[in-house]
């Protein structure tokens, strides 16, 4: 026992760790989308398509005491995407729906626009936890949030590893969320170089 290892020190090389991260994701889009991934070359494509694909999402305003999920993460995906960065409310609102998903690791489709609780017990669409994934990554781009980051890869596994019925629309929108997430990692490569 004289020679204790420090693991809080392991070494991880991330030049090769990256491309196989990139690899893996591709291999599951691909799976789930029985085709070839559709490669995004820079943030200003993907925010074309995430334009077409977010107008066809249902907006819905159910009532002023709650907030839908879907219609809140719609419209700040629009927005976030023009700006430097967002609101403070708007980024209060996001963080706290980032903390409900890494506390509870489900999201629910309504909240008390007061207190932030569920107001409804019916779950998310995949879509919230695609758009979710999105915007954190917007933010990471914009205001370089490594938490932002991590909370979105980790919604990408859940929308990858779960059970989930997929369409059309839900497999471009994850590849959206996929093509951020590389564009992100790439940028993270010729970093470390």
């Amino acid at each position: 026992m004289n020679n204790n290892i420090n693991y809080s020190y392991a070494k991880l090389d991330l030049v090769d760790y990256l491309p196989s991260y990139i690899n893996n994701r591709i291999q599951a889009i691909e799976s789930i989308k029985n085709d070839r991934y559709t490669k995004y070359n820079n943030f200003n494509q993907i925010c074309v398509e995430l334009e077409k694909l977010t107008d066809g999402l249902n907006n819905k305003r159910i009532d002023d005491s709650t907030i839908d999920i879907l219609t809140f993460l719609v419209k700040q995906c629009k927005s976030i995407r023009i700006v430097t960065s967002p609101d403070y409310n708007s980024l209060k609102n996001i963080f706290i729906i980032q903390k409900k998903f890494e506390v509870f690791k489900k999201l629910f489709s309504r909240y008390d626009k007061n207190k932030f609780v569920k107001a409804t017990n019916i779950p998310a669409s995949l879509e919230v936890y695609i758009l979710l994934s999105i915007i954190l990554n917007i933010i990471h781009y914009k205001t370089i949030n490594y938490n932002s980051f991590n909370t979105s890869s980790k919604l990408i596994d859940f929308c990858l590893t779960d059970n989930h019925k997929y369409t059309d629309e839900r497999i471009r929108l994850l590849e959206c969320a996929i093509g951020l997430e590389m564009i992100l990692i790439n940028n993270f490569i010729i970093d470390l170089k």
